[in-house]
């Protein structure tokens, strides 16, 4: 009932704070239509196509975080297209997302509804945000849940409380592990900071929560909980820890400004421990290369969170400033003003100018184009290279010897590869560790491979960009494949050891 009369007379707010998120969302869908956009969104559907997740064993359904193939594959069950349902999910998700982050700071906050608009506006604009939406809907899923989790630890605890914050805790570990990783610091955080009776409810979803997560760690062959961890090349530590710094400063200088107004904000416990938590998996590297957490650019990237709300504190603060420049002049609300403005006309860019004509920011002065793209049309590919990506293959399936043949291709082309090639041996050349800033050369993989399959007698074939077009810091194959079948920028390739 306390719930119910906090967002009594705010129906236009909660309406808004649907109909932005999903508007800008929308966006690059249809200006990318009929192709999914996102690296990722491609990876799921033959995961989706292959797979029955309603009817996996519980306790193999447990043992990863599939919460979004499962609520995936129960879509599937409706709209029976998978790259349809990918178009549908990214905004549907994206717009939950945004909405919760409303509700929590109208809730937990306290925030005016205006004020909480205003977070839910930045969050559905901000250019890593959007980067979030563009292909990682497990994080979205999860990152969701963990809000609602937060939520609810908001509020005097009952039975129905309790039994809540168990399942929505749980599915936040369910669905996806960087959340899982930021949801247990936080509910020990609030049990040790509660100096009420009731903190100690809060046992019982923490020790549910880590128990799923080390369910999930644990490994039966080896009989232990094994932490996956990855080493991280780097000339010194020195090199990677300005090329960490470097990327987050990056994400979030064109808010620097409001950041730096709104740092009082930290003092909120979610904030803080979010916050902290993020930054030290950003940067655990630095200190032990050789136990980096998988993709630890992602912790990075999930600062966007507390970073909007920080920035939304600062952009009020700013803006009730008395502060004036000329006497006349409002300096504060100049400042919020002109940030946001700056930052609505960068992320109009992100979300509708393809990745060939991008903002400079976005493309040329961006040195971490492998963690945030230059723009959300493309996928695996650009948009405007889609059609001709899936014109090779069909070219493929018609004309080659399938018992003859081997595919060795990019990951970027193995993507769509696997969505429509069944009866082609393929294999796939992953993308040099994006965790280093040290990268190594696809061009000397490409060519091993090849001579592996030569070797057996096989004739080996590639899907590329034309000439000098390539993208992933290969602009051109090696001077042994010979293009054999154009289509516009993309083409078929077959390997000659005769040059």
């Amino acid at each position: 009932m306390n719930f119910t009369r906090k967002f009594d007379g705010e129906k236009v707010f909660l309406t808004l704070a649907l109909i932005v998120p999903l508007a800008v969302r929308t966006v690059p869908e249809i200006l990318s239509w009929p192709y999914p956009i996102g690296f990722d969104t491609l990876t799921y559907i033959p995961v989706i196509s292959k797979t029955n997740f309603l009817a996996m064993d519980p306790a193999l359904l447990l043992k990863g975080t599939r919460l979004f193939y499962v609520v995936a594959s129960a879509v599937n069950v409706v709209v029976k297209d998978q790259i349809l349902e990918m178009k549908l999910l990214g905004p549907a998700l994206f717009t939950l997302l945004a909405f919760t982050l409303y509700i929590y700071s109208r809730r937990v906050l306290d925030w005016s509804p205006w004020k909480a608009l205003c977070l839910n506006i930045l969050a559905s604009t901000y250019f890593v945000s959007l980067r979030i939406s563009w292909e990682m809907y497990r994080q979205m899923l999860g990152t969701t849940l963990l809000f609602t989790t937060l939520i609810l630890l908001k509020g005097k605890y009952d039975y129905k409380r309790l039994s809540a914050i168990i399942v929505s805790s749980l599915l936040t570990v369910w669905a996806h592990e960087l959340t899982a990783v930021i949801l247990i610091p936080l509910i020990i955080l609030h049990l040790v900071a509660d100096r009420e009776r009731r903190k100690t409810y809060l046992l019982i979803p923490t020790l549910s929560a880590t128990a799923l997560f080390m369910y999930q760690l644990y490994n039966p062959v080896k009989g232990i909980i094994q932490i996956p961890s990855n080493t991280i090349y780097a000339t010194t530590q020195l090199e990677l820890f300005t090329y960490i710094t470097g990327f987050i400063a990056y994400m979030f200088a064109p808010l620097l400004p409001l950041i730096l107004a709104g740092v009082p904000l930290l003092k909120k416990i979610d904030i803080l421990g979010w916050s902290i938590t993020c930054i030290t998996f950003t940067y655990w590297p630095t200190v032990f290369p050789e136990q980096s957490p998988p993709i630890w650019f992602r912790f990075a990237i999930m600062l966007v969170y507390p970073i909007t709300f920080i920035s939304v504190e600062g952009a009020a603060r700013l803006w009730r400033s008395k502060k004036a420049v000329l006497d006349k002049i409002p300096l504060g609300k100049a400042v919020a003003f002109t940030t946001i403005l700056v930052n609505l006309i960068m992320s109009g860019y992100y979300i509708a100018t393809p990745p060939e004509n991008a903002l400079p920011y976005f493309g040329e002065w961006n040195n971490y184009k492998a963690f945030m793209q230059t723009s959300m049309l493309q996928n695996s590919v650009p948009i405007s290279d889609t059609p001709d990506v899936l014109a090779a293959i069909e070219w493929v399936k018609q004309n080659l010897d399938k018992t003859n043949t081997t595919l060795i291709l990019h990951e970027a082309i193995d993507n769509w590869a696997q969505i429509y090639i069944k009866d082609i041996k393929i294999i796939r050349i992953n993308e040099a560790s994006l965790d280093s800033p040290i990268r190594e050369n696809i061009e000397n993989r490409l060519l091993q491979l090849t001579a592996k399959e030569t070797a057996e007698g096989k004739q080996v074939y590639t899907i590329w960009w034309t000439k000098g077009k390539g993208w992933y810091g290969m602009p051109n194959l090696p001077e042994q494949y010979k293009q054999i079948k154009s289509f516009n920028n993309i083409a078929v390739y077959k390997y000659s050891e005769n040059n």
